[in-house]
């Protein structure tokens, strides 16, 4: 998501990225901040079963490491997808915090309905949720 972004920021803007796959982060360093030093990203130690299982924080208890009211603009893609209502609802209270006043959000989700849940059932979907989900109603 970072590379489109590397021709619209200018220099005196700046990208700040973070995640939980090393191997990922990484990459950006190497290829995206070494040409644009405008463009940051951190690894978050935020364990995940199987994307990061040696992460010493829990998504629920995971500080965002920014400023509060730092960013004009706050993007996730495909983060919800892999995480828990507690760890959820924690990121959600850290973009509440992070964001300016009149800040904007823009957060992808997969589109969990009958139709989703076939494909799934049928092995027919490209995604496949490790984590039974259970109403808290």
């Amino acid at each position: 998501m970072a590379i489109p972004l590397t021709k619209y920021l200018n220099k005196a803007s700046h990208y700040e990225g973070f995640d939980i796959v090393a191997d990922g982060i990484n990459w950006c360093r190497e290829n995206i901040t070494t040409k644009y030093p405008n463009f940051n990203f951190r690894l978050a130690d935020v364990f995940n079963k199987f994307y990061n299982p040696k992460g010493r924080k829990s998504p629920s208890d995971y500080e965002f490491p920014y400023e509060n009211e730092s960013f004009d603009f706050v993007f996730l893609t495909s983060v919800f997808t892999h995480m828990l209502p507690d760890g959820i609802e924690n990121y959600m209270r850290e973009i509440y915090r992070v964001l300016k006043k009149n800040g904007r959000c823009l957060i992808t989700f997969f589109l969990l309905n009958d139709e989703s849940r076939n494909l799934i059932q049928i092995e027919e979907s490209d995604l496949d949720f490790k984590y039974p989900f259970k109403d808290k109603k």
